[in-house]
């Protein structure tokens, strides 16, 4: 049970500018709608950081009964996140504002050694900040593929493989002299993606499609966890693989890094195998979890048409006895890692203003 009033108010400032961030320009009365509580509990939850110049108004618009209702937003120029997105093929790199908007971008080649990593990171920090204030910077996101949690060796690729045992929080803060968290590229996405979208469930799954299989239950924004694990760890789902002749308990997540061996080998047979396994996974997703919604994102989504995931939906259907579940490929896959990266920075800075 949750006995400091102080945490309370973070829970709550941070429900707060979530809504406000994903729904802006909007008033205070429309936040306090949508959450369900009164004006003047958002007012005073949301009092620091207008004192402070994060929200601003912009502009009014007619209310009920013709009175005018301030609109507020974050200011964009009030604070900078730099997110750093390290994958196995490259690295690429954002500025991107308060309000999440991304205001630049850069692409560099994945380096096969830690240090030519960290020297690329360093260079991008110097091109991409060089316009930003000091005193702006709230500091560096970096997100880490979760394949380095678990992947077999087979499947890491040789950028993967350098950067196991590297201690990023204490390597970048003393290079950049500036605040750095981390975070995994699952979490990124998830928290990015629900930001974007306007319309989506308030409970929903979302699957990872990533160099591993990976996902996230998602509660009205926030990433399910326990004891700082996110809940949803489908890699270890095993099921029987037909070998013709014979049966073999297999691993989603050894099953999941073959079928990526075809894709990228460019073998028809692929994307057969990749559907297949995700109605493996969605299926065990929805018959454990209850959930009715699932999201698939991360680089490989790209792969997935619309006849693809209504086959993902039949077969979901008949496994779970006409269990209905709706299937959606992420919209927002190309920003989403940099704003859930840039919130989850954000949010160490935003929360502290209630301390």
């Amino acid at each position: 049970m949750i006995k400091s009033p102080w945490i309370w108010r973070r829970l709550h400032l941070r429900i707060v500018m979530r809504d406000l961030l994903r729904n802006q320009p909007t008033s205070i009365s429309e936040i306090a709608h949508r959450l369900g509580t009164s004006t003047p509990t958002i007012s005073q939850i949301m009092r620091r950081p207008i004192e402070c110049g994060l929200i601003v108004s912009t502009g009014q618009k007619k209310g009920r009964g013709g009175r005018p209702k301030n609109l507020l937003r974050v200011k964009p120029s009030a604070v900078y996140a730099l997110v750093i997105n390290v994958s196995s093929q490259f690295i690429s790199i954002a500025l991107v504002d308060a309000s999440l908007e991304v205001v630049m971008k850069k692409y560099r080649e994945a380096e096969n050694h830690t240090f030519d990593v960290i020297e690329s990171i360093l260079e991008s920090f110097e091109e991409l900040t060089s316009s930003v204030e000091s005193n702006k910077l709230a500091g560096v996101s970096v997100i880490l593929p979760s394949a380095l949690e678990y992947l077999t060796e087979r499947a890491v690729s040789n950028t993967l493989s350098t950067l196991r045992g590297v201690k990023w929080r204490e390597l970048l803060e003393k290079k950049l002299q500036t605040k750095v968290v981390i975070l995994s590229d699952v979490k990124a996405y998830a928290i990015g993606e629900w930001l974007r979208l306007r319309h989506i469930p308030w409970y929903y799954f979302y699957l990872h499609l990533g160099k591993t299989l990976d996902g996230v239950l998602i509660s009205n924004g926030h990433v399910c966890e326990v004891n700082e694990r996110p809940v949803g760890k489908v890699g270890g789902i095993v099921y029987a693989a037909d070998l013709g002749n014979d049966l073999r308990i297999t691993r989603l997540s050894e099953a999941y890094e073959r079928t990526l061996h075809y894709i990228e080998n460019r073998k028809s047979e692929g994307k057969t195998r990749m559907v297949y396994l995700l109605s493996i996974a969605v299926t065990n997703v929805v018959a454990l979890m209850g959930v009715k919604h699932v999201i698939l994102g991360g680089p490989y989504s790209e792969l997935l048409e619309l006849n693809d995931l209504l086959e993902i939906e039949q077969r979901v259907w008949k496994n779970c006895h006409k269990h209905d579940v709706t299937i959606e490929k992420s919209s927002a896959k190309d920003e989403a890692p940099f704003v859930g990266g840039a919130m989850h920075l954000f949010e160490e800075v935003f929360l502290p203003l209630e301390e």
